[in-house]
């Protein structure tokens, strides 16, 4: 028997597909442009401008995708920017620590956008059900009315309307 997908599973994996691509093609475009920069640019910033990919990803897909982007990016850089190129030896003090400083900020960026992102989802879901109870007590058949503190009417549904002529 072939399993059916359903359409839920198949969001999600678009999802995922888009999430993780959107992540690999920014590290790709920035590892790119650092590699035609690099005459001009020499030693300096290294990994600086893969931390820029790194918070695209955070701040776009959220944790799994930005720490996919640490790892490919330190990847990517090690193999195709820092001398000697095609290599993933790490030569040099100064690539060890550039290393090391752009992995820590590179998982702390991928936690705070990560649990950014996290919180933007849970706020959007909020205010989806926000408007669908809106709507559910807009569109009742019964008179909704809401009151303040000082007796002052504050809201009010179409059914009351229909019913108080107001």
């Amino acid at each position: 028997v072939h399993p059916v997908m359903t359409h839920r599973q198949a969001i999600g994996r678009a999802s995922v597909v888009r999430r993780y691509g959107s992540a690999t093609a920014a590290i790709a475009a920035v590892v790119g442009l650092r590699v035609l920069l690099a005459p001009s640019l020499g030693d300096q910033a290294q990994f600086a401008p893969v931390l820029c990919a790194v918070v695209f990803a955070a701040c776009h897909s959220g944790f799994g995708p930005a720490l996919f982007a640490v790892l490919f990016g330190a990847l990517a850089t090690r193999y195709f920017v820092l001398e000697p190129i095609g290599s993933l030896a790490i030569d040099g003090r100064d690539q060890q620590v550039g290393l090391a400083v752009y992995l820590l900020s590179g998982l702390g960026i991928a936690a705070l956008g990560g649990s950014m992102h996290k919180a933007e989802r849970r706020a959007n879901e909020v205010a989806e059900r926000l408007k669908l109870k809106g709507a559910l007590i807009e569109n009742a058949l019964e008179p909704v009315l809401g009151w303040d503190w000082d007796g002052r009417i504050t809201f009010w549904n179409r059914a009351a309307q229909r019913l108080y002529g107001y």
